[in-house]
């Protein structure tokens, strides 16, 4: 009887303790963006929102401390996203930082993410976060773009090095090319020419040749 009370006196202390636990996570989890800081978001080569498939897309943030206290600009992270359920198609790389933006300073980042080239073409969700903390290890973090994005094949610009070498491989051939046939058409007249050397034996097989051979008999005779 003591055994069982002892038993469930402790699935009750430990079935407490997991909800203990579990709601310190989702607190943790809880992270909100602070009203002393102001974001802006831009594409600098990419302002009509079309980012190649296949190249390195560069995204600035501009974050403002508006407050009376210094912020530490910890990292950035940013996924991308279908648009029909948004469900997560990749996470990209994330970026630390570390740097402090003092009260009434505005600062700017860099933030470069690469779309893998087996991604289809198409219009996809695309948010990019910062997480930063203040003086008293207050945590934050600001989503300073929540938008779409157009995703485009990348273009092709031709490589002049190894267009130039292809000419040059060309210029090789044609030239051995004519060498050669002009090589062929030499020996060609060499032969003809030497064929037609001896007139008795280019016409003794015809009938002038045969005409001829008769006609030297009847003088012999």
């Amino acid at each position: 009887m003591k055994l069982a009370i002892c038993l469930f006196v402790f699935l009750c202390f430990f079935g407490a303790m997991c909800q203990n636990v579990e709601k310190y996570q989702q607190q943790e989890q809880k992270i909100y963006a602070s009203r002393n800081i102001t974001t802006s978001a831009v594409f600098p080569r990419h302002n009509s929102m079309k980012v190649p498939a296949g190249e390195v897309v560069e995204l600035l943030l501009g974050f403002k401390n508006i407050g009376d206290k210094a912020v530490n600009v910890t990292y950035i992270r940013s996924n991308l996203l279908f648009n029909y359920d948004k469900s997560v198609i990749k996470n990209f790389t994330t970026f630390a930082y570390g740097d402090v933006v003092m009260p009434g300073e505005e600062a700017t980042f860099s933030y470069s993410f690469y779309i893998d080239q087996m991604v289809q073409p198409s219009n996809y969700g695309f948010i990019s976060a910062v997480y930063y903390y203040d003086e008293q290890y207050q945590n934050y973090t600001t989503v300073f773009f929540n938008g779409t994005i157009d995703v485009i094949e990348a273009e092709r610009d031709i490589d002049v090095s190894n267009f130039f070498g292809l000419v040059f491989l060309a210029g090789i051939i044609a030239i051995a090319g004519y060498v050669y046939i002009q090589t062929k058409q030499g020996k060609g007249v060499v032969s003809m020419g030497r064929s037609t050397t001896n007139d008795s034996d280019w016409t003794k097989h015809t009938l002038a040749g045969q005409h001829k051979n008769k006609k030297a008999k009847k003088r012999n005779n």
